[in-house]
């Protein structure tokens, strides 16, 4: 379900094509037991572009890669205002919650970060090297005891 939503947002979002990997291994550092990891990856135009035409003005001076990347992933903004649409974040950080998973997101300067308990990141990064599109990170892990 996480793959597919975050591979959908980059045909709806990105204006351009994308790369998705996946990896599985043993996180030994923080967890001790196997993770999968879900990469993906657009040069698309971004979180703020995407959202400018809709959402620049509500926040004003404030407007930039940070604020647009909060708007979508902690307030669900969507560019659409298709009546139900913006679901597809909410959806993965519900899945990553059931399963104590990480989502972070990397998109022109900044950085947002859902964390869950066991890791010790900031939920927020500015002022990062400019990166035109998105690139989305899920780590989800593995059942306790997988070693």
């Amino acid at each position: 379900m996480a793959l597919s939503e975050a591979c959908q947002n980059i045909v709806e979002h990105a204006g351009t094509g994308g790369w998705v990997a996946v990896h599985a291994y043993r996180f030994r550092r923080k967890l001790g037991r196997k993770v999968a990891v879900i990469a993906v990856s657009d040069g698309g135009i971004g979180f703020r572009r995407s959202l400018e035409a809709t959402q620049a003005r509500r926040f004003g001076e404030r407007w930039g890669d940070a604020v647009a990347l909060e708007a979508a992933v902690i307030q669900h903004t969507s560019r659409f205002r298709d009546p139900g649409r913006g679901q597809g974040m909410p959806g993965i950080k519900r899945y990553l919650t059931r399963w104590s998973g990480k989502l972070t997101i990397r998109s022109g300067t900044a950085r947002i970060a859902i964390i869950p308990a066991w890791d010790d990141d900031v939920p927020m990064t500015e002022g990062l090297a400019p990166f035109p599109g998105a690139q989305l990170q899920i780590l989800i892990p593995g059942a306790e005891g997988t070693a």
